[in-house]
């Protein structure tokens, strides 16, 4: 398994790469309907997988996959938005929803949006002081 360095380093490569001075403003657009449609291909490879008796073809999924990044990094440079920041704050709204570390249904249907949204804004202002932004 790649340590997160290795990751980072891949991810910043395909962001560079991908990376197009001249994108029109329909940019984001397109980026966001590049992983919807990225990832449909991906759950009709797990939906013939799971009901129609198809097998695993990993080689797939690792296209698809990088398809859904690639997009997904090409996405967050045009918005200007950290890949890092995005991870920080899922983490922090997923503690708050979940105190307790794990799936629960109550958590779900009782949760508290405004809660979720001053734990992501701390958790991103602390880490954002911690990195020096």
């Amino acid at each position: 398994m790649r340590t997160t360095d290795d990751l980072l380093t891949v991810l910043t490569w395909m962001a560079e790469e991908l990376s197009s001075p001249e994108e029109d403003a329909l940019g984001p657009f397109h980026a966001a309907a590049g992983i919807c449609k990225e990832a449909g291909e991906l759950l009709g490879i797990e939906d013939k997988v799971a009901f129609q008796d198809h097998a695993l073809d990993d080689i797939k999924i690792y296209a698809e996959v990088g398809d859904i990044l690639a997009y997904l990094l090409r996405y967050l440079d045009m918005r200007s938005i950290p890949l890092r920041e995005c991870l920080v704050a899922v983490i922090a709204k997923l503690r708050a929803r979940y105190p307790q570390g794990v799936y629960a249904p109550q958590s779900t249907l009782n949760r508290d949006r405004d809660a979720e949204r001053d734990a992501v804004v701390r958790a991103l202002t602390r880490d954002r002081l911690e990195c020096g932004d």
